[in-house]
């Protein structure tokens, strides 16, 4: 699964001249916080993220839900 994922990212990336490992980094570097209701906060990315994101098809949300997030990801009930 995993070296599906990382040919699918690499197809994708090839024009844009970044590094998968560069990529993980930068779309890995944000900041978050969990309230006590579930609710997750996540910084604003800087316009370099954004465009990172944007390269594997997906937008960073200011709030996540984490319940809903493991039940659209995962199919898990909580």
């Amino acid at each position: 699964m995993d070296t599906v994922v990382l040919l699918l990212l690499r197809k994708k990336m090839n024009s844009s001249g970044i590094s998968t490992s560069e990529l993980y980094g930068k779309t890995q570097s944000l900041m978050c916080f969990r309230n006590h209701s579930g609710m997750v906060t996540v910084e604003t990315p800087s316009r370099q993220v954004k465009d990172y994101y944007k390269i594997i098809g997906t937008e960073v949300p200011a709030h996540v839900k984490v319940d809903d997030f493991r039940k659209d990801v995962l199919g898990l009930a909580m």
